[in-house]
């Protein structure tokens, strides 16, 4: 049986929502390749956040995950 925390991420995006639930390392992967090669930003705790900056160990937080599509100004 696997006792490994799971991070919950939300996925927004225009053709759908969707949660991830993942181990931290795995979550972590995901998201830097999500906004590394999709284009998506990474919120933490509603916060825009540098995904490179961010580390396993801080996961662990219990804090919210959400990537969404790239906000655009006008």
């Amino acid at each position: 049986m696997d006792n490994e925390p799971k991070i919950r991420i939300s996925i927004i995006s225009d053709m759908g929502d969707e949660i991830l639930e993942l181990p931290p390392t795995e979550a972590l992967a995901e998201m830097k390749r999500l906004v590394d090669t999709c284009g998506k930003w990474l919120f933490v705790d509603g916060v825009h956040t540098n995904v490179n900056r961010l580390t396993v160990e801080q996961l662990n937080s219990g804090s919210e995950y959400m990537i969404t599509n790239l906000i655009k100004g006008g």
